[in-house]
């Protein structure tokens, strides 16, 4: 097959190509992710298999593959026209509702291979559960959930945003002094947060075996979401739900540790942010669009939650100020020049051995535009990541539809069972 297309990668999706590397190397699958849509009824398999395929062939961007040009500038190769050699939706009977996490966990565990999205229906009774499989170098959360938005798009005869979607990046090769510049802010940044600080975070379980994915997921129903919202604008002020759950749950992760002799108490927590308005994922569903901002917690900040509240807090206003997120965006087009393995590295070595404490992402609303998918009613919808084994926990939440959803994501065998009852204890408090 001869490719003729480019799209030029950003940095951020270059790191995400290095992560990629790391979790086949160590892991049963690779940086990949799944979004659940929980169904009223049972969609028609074939009307779905064929959606799917018409959806995909739209979209040549997911058969291609990355590679580098005579520019060194890192981009995605593919084609004009994509065949479609075998179906991409796989359909699974269950016995009982109950056992739909561990068949999705299974399935977080299988490798992708060439494919860059990977549909499984589960079904139980009258009901299913649809779970889309997406490679984190080709999508992040909220892509991916634009692009079942297309997909629902398509089956209402819609738009679906070709154009846009199938438009090439360019290569950014050009305002050299405007990226380094923003690498010395960037740099500057991460060396007051990171000094005399060595970041507390699990172990990595000791096994030569490969290591594989688990999630433990809470449901908010309607009520207690709003009840959510509530306690945090009442402890930490309007519009402030994420503060509110990080330090609860900074507090519970430094509970684990202490009983488990680490008592230093500075954490470091890469939080992911996606500031796009729902218009602007819809016409860009493709690779990653997201930045970060790195929260320091110290041991003096940790005597109470309010006190965690108030350095988050201060520490956003500051990522403000001084333009953080943009800064860390615009200066990581200068490390697609590294090789993936050294990008690994130095991921690293920034954070003094590790990828922080723990990772963590509050999305507050769903891209997803509808309230069913081929006419048949959405229950529930839920992003389930696959954490990389650096750190190797993190907490993700999601919003559909007036509910909030918590998923607790971690590598196995990296939390003892009493652990993972007490973060569940913890997250359910935050109702109370």
């Amino acid at each position: 097959m001869r490719f003729k297309r480019k799209n030029y990668l950003n940095g951020i999706d270059w790191t995400m190509n290095a992560i990629h590397l790391n979790s086949q190397k160590h892991t049963s699958s690779s940086n990949d992710f799944i979004i659940v849509m929980e169904l009223q009824n049972i969609p028609d398999c074939k009307k779905l298999d064929l959606l799917l395929r018409t959806c995909i062939r739209k979209f040549p961007l997911l058969k291609g593959h990355p590679s580098r040009g005579i520019n060194l500038a890192p981009y995605w190769k593919y084609n004009d026209s994509i065949v479609l050699e075998k179906n991409i939706l796989s359909i699974v009977n269950i016995k009982n509702e109950h056992s739909i996490s561990n068949n999705i966990c299974e399935f977080s565990n299988e490798p992708m291979n060439t494919d860059f999205a990977l549909f499984r229906l589960f079904m139980v009774d009258n009901k299913s559960f649809l779970a889309a499989k997406f490679d984190h170098r080709l999508f992040d959360g909220r892509g991916a959930e634009g692009f079942l938005s297309l997909v629902q798009r398509e089956w209402l005869e819609l738009d679906t945003f070709t154009e846009s979607n199938n438009k090439k990046n360019p290569s950014q090769l050009k305002n050299w002094g405007d990226k380094f510049t923003s690498g010395k802010v960037f740099n500057r940044t991460m060396k007051l947060k990171m000094e005399n600080c060595i970041p507390e975070s699990l172990s990595k379980p000791v096994t030569k075996e490969t290591l594989s994915y688990s999630h433990n997921l809470i449901t908010y129903n309607k009520v207690e979401s709003a009840k959510l919202l509530e306690n945090a604008n009442k402890h930490a002020g309007l519009f402030m739900t994420m503060p509110f759950i990080l330090a609860n749950f900074i507090m519970c992760f430094h509970a684990i540790l202490k009983k488990r002799g680490q008592t230093s108490g500075n954490y470091i927590i890469p939080v992911t942010i996606d500031q796009r308005q729902n218009k602007e994922v819809l016409k860009q569903v493709f690779f990653n669009n997201w930045s970060m901002i790195f929260f320091r917690i110290s041991q003096e900040e940790l005597k109470s939650p309010i006190k965690i509240i108030e350095s988050i807090k201060e520490q956003m206003f500051e990522n403000m100020s001084n333009k953080f997120s943009f800064h860390m965006t615009n200066s990581s087009y200068l490390m697609r020049i590294l090789p993936l393995r050294i990008m690994n590295k130095l991921m690293t070595w920034m954070l003094k051995g590790t990828t922080g404490s723990f990772s963590f992402s509050f999305l507050k609303e769903s891209v997803y535009e509808f309230n069913n998918f081929m006419d048949t009613e959405i229950l529930n919808l839920y992003h389930i990541p696959n954490m990389p084994v650096q750190p190797g926990i993190g907490l993700f939440f999601s919003s559909f539809d007036g509910k909030i959803n918590a998923v607790l994501s971690y590598i196995e065998s990296i939390l003892s069972d009493q652990e993972l009852a007490y973060i569940e204890k913890i997250l359910k408090g935050l109702i109370i």
